[in-house]
């Protein structure tokens, strides 16, 4: 029987400065919007409302996210 192996968690690169993290984390962000986007227009009905429900809250982090890198 072959045993399954669950994945590891995602774990950040210990050699990114906080920054860089932060960049990552934003341009990270960035793609997942745009994929939300995309998947969301193909979408109809309560699905379709549900998704851009979805977008909407990661287009508010993503704010807060860049606003905190404007100030830093």
């Amino acid at each position: 029987m072959k045993e399954i192996t669950p994945d590891l968690p995602l774990i950040a690169n210990p050699a990114l400065t906080p920054q860089q993290a932060h960049v990552q984390a934003s341009d990270m962000l960035r793609c997942t919007l745009a994929a939300t986007y995309e998947y969301g227009e193909s979408m109809s009905g309560r699905s379709r409302h549900l998704m851009f429900a979805v977008l909407h809250q990661l287009e508010g982090i993503n704010a807060m996210i860049d606003r905190s890198l404007a100030v830093e």
